[in-house]
């Protein structure tokens, strides 16, 4: 009896060479593989997620084998891989195949990787300017937006120091929901800062983002207040005879109630159009303040009424740069002793002198 030639697969050749025992010789080839599929064909996956694959293995009259060793591999590992067989995980934006191997028959399968969620906001830095003894600046609001694919969720916030150490008090943040889209909300307190410059960080984060986590930069100026033109008293009244030849005088005090140096003062009087000027003189005792401004007021070439004036105390560093001081001037009329008929009454009466010649 001829040699049998039987190709069978490997399951069930013990039992198959023990019904044909009986035989002179026995050859056994096993079935090749003819074909490698990857299930599924085609794979779509976002950044950092995972996908089981399986792997069907097909003989010449396309049955299905088992038994068999295979290789995973991808044709970018930058893109996706393999850490454990069959477990394809997702690493970064692109395209690969991956590559099914048994007995030297590949099956593949293309992978396309999409982005996944990815943190986006629409402003990376926050700054204000305020003067000292201002409570707190204007809130400010930036956009929080997922530039990637899928949902950006899990968003949490965190507030940092620019260089390291405690978190700064003075800083605020929060998120108005934690996915995307939403608001991002900043928040300074300048009150009990001295003047100088503050800087911390703020944090946007999900554990779902490649991207995690976005810095926003705040840096907060906290100036010398402006200095600032005070006047004391803001209104000043004389009263004076007209014709009289002694000027009525007052002061006027110059202080800064705001911050810095108040100098380069200067004095002017303005008086309104259409009445009497050159009444009026303002004496500035000094260029910085505290100093105090001399006034007089000449009553001499003034008719009989109330006249005014404004004394402006200008300075180039002040905000604003000028204050005033309004001036009232009541001229009077001169006090009489006595109406003509009452003077020639008294001329009248009057005894003579007794001659003093012999």
């Amino acid at each position: 009896m001829s040699p049998a030639m039987l190709r069978v697969g490997l399951i069930g050749l013990a039992g198959l060479a023990g019904v044909l025992g009986g035989c002179e010789s026995l050859v056994v080839d096993a079935v090749p593989v003819a074909a490698v599929d990857v299930v599924p064909s085609t794979v779509t996956l976002l950044e950092g997620e995972e996908i089981s694959l399986s792997v069907v293995l097909r003989g010449p009259g396309g049955e299905t084998l088992g038994g068999r060793e295979v290789m995973w591999s991808t044709g970018n590992p930058e893109v996706a891989t393999f850490p454990a067989p069959g477990l394809l995980r997702a690493l970064a934006h692109g395209e690969t195949l991956v590559s099914v191997r048994s007995e030297g028959v590949a099956g593949t399968a293309p992978v396309r990787v999409q982005l996944g969620p990815r943190i986006a906001v629409d402003s990376s830095r926050v700054e204000w300017r305020v003067q000292t003894g201002t409570l707190s600046p204007d809130e400010r609001r930036i956009r929080v937006t997922n530039a990637g694919g899928g949902l950006l969720s899990g968003l949490a916030v965190s507030v940092l120091p620019q260089n390291g150490g405690a978190p700064p008090s003075w800083l605020e943040a929060s998120l108005l929901a934690p996915q995307a889209p939403t608001d991002l909300e900043i928040r300074a307190r300048a009150d009990g800062l001295a003047s100088g410059r503050y800087e911390g960080r703020v944090l946007v984060a999900s554990t779902e983002a490649r991207n995690s986590p976005v810095e926003v930069q705040v840096v907060l100026e906290v100036l010398d207040a402006d200095p600032r033109i005070g006047l004391s008293p803001s209104s000043v009244a004389f009263a004076a005879t007209a014709g009289s030849f002694e000027p009525a005088s007052q002061s006027i005090q110059v202080t800064n109630p705001g911050g810095g140096t108040l100098g380069g003062l200067q004095v002017e009087v303005r008086y309104p159009s259409g009445g009497p000027t050159g009444w009026l003189t303002a004496q500035l005792q000094g260029t910085a303040a505290p100093t105090e401004i001399v006034v007089e007021a000449l009553a001499r070439n003034l008719p009989v009424g109330s006249h005014r004036a404004t004394v402006r105390v200008i300075s180039p560093v002040a905000n604003p740069d000028t204050a005033e001081v309004e001036i009232v001037f009541n001229v009077s009329a001169p006090a009489t002793l006595a109406t003509e008929g009452r003077a020639r009454f008294i001329l009248a009466n009057l005894s003579p002198m007794p001659s003093l010649l012999p």
